[in-house]
């Protein structure tokens, strides 16, 4: 996962522990959804460990 602000790009590797549903949520306070405006894109791949 690649998280960027601005020009620096940090990549983070998250690794589960187990299966199970992936829930992504942008950092924002929860009374603050109601004036969100832009964009945001997400890529999920997998990759199985041997």
């Amino acid at each position: 996962m690649s998280v960027q602000r601005g020009d620096q790009v940090t990549k983070l590797t998250p690794r589960p522990a187990g299966s199970g549903a992936l829930h992504l949520r942008i950092n924002d306070a929860e009374t603050c959804d109601h004036d969100n405006r832009g964009s945001l894109t997400v890529q999920v791949s997998v990759a199985h460990q041997p």
